[in-house]
């Protein structure tokens, strides 16, 4: 712990090379959180290359990240957690990955590259997002789901795979 607006677990792994890393307070990080590494993409060829990642992250004030959280630094844009996020244990934040203000993202959440994630979203326990989606403002992913399409504001998706909960 830094001071009190600095709430750092020492085990936490940020890359010293994240190009732009920029971390507001007050901000939450809890042991065995990764932050700023390159992420996982690649180009395909004779063997696998990885791309450059030559962007950072960004965590707005009030952002809270439990233990073993990852954050993915950009590769086209920086990554963005939003104000007032909460990214519960074992959640991963891809790369160019953008989250709005006051998002709940439960354990073991997964959020695949270059996704949007609107403000007021909630993401459930075990959700997977695939890359380059869209998900609306005031959304519900409910626990488990494997979303693979765009979510609309306003909408619960639940099932692998998602879809709209009617009312």
């Amino acid at each position: 712990m830094i001071d009190e607006l600095w709430r750092i677990a020492p085990s936490i792994q940020i890359d010293p090379e994240c190009p732009n890393l920029h971390l507001e307070k007050p901000l939450r990080v809890g042991p065995f959180a990764s932050i700023g590494f390159p992420g996982f993409g690649y180009e395909k060829g004779e063997i696998w290359t990885p791309k450059n990642h030559l962007f950072g992250v960004v965590i707005l004030e009030g952002a809270a990240l439990h233990s073993h959280v990852t954050i993915d630094r950009g590769s086209w844009r920086d990554t963005v957690v939003g104000k007032n996020v909460r990214l519960n244990n074992y959640s991963h934040v891809g790369h160019n990955v953008r989250i709005g203000d006051n998002v709940l993202v439960g354990v073991g959440v997964m959020i695949a590259g270059s996704t949007e994630v609107g403000d007021h979203v909630e993401i459930w326990n075990g959700a997977k997002i695939r890359q380059r989606l869209k998900i609306g403002e005031y959304a519900v992913i409910g626990m488990g789901a494997v979303v693979l399409k765009d979510v609309p504001a306003h909408t619960t998706v639940i099932g692998n795979p998602a879809r709209i909960l009617e009312k």
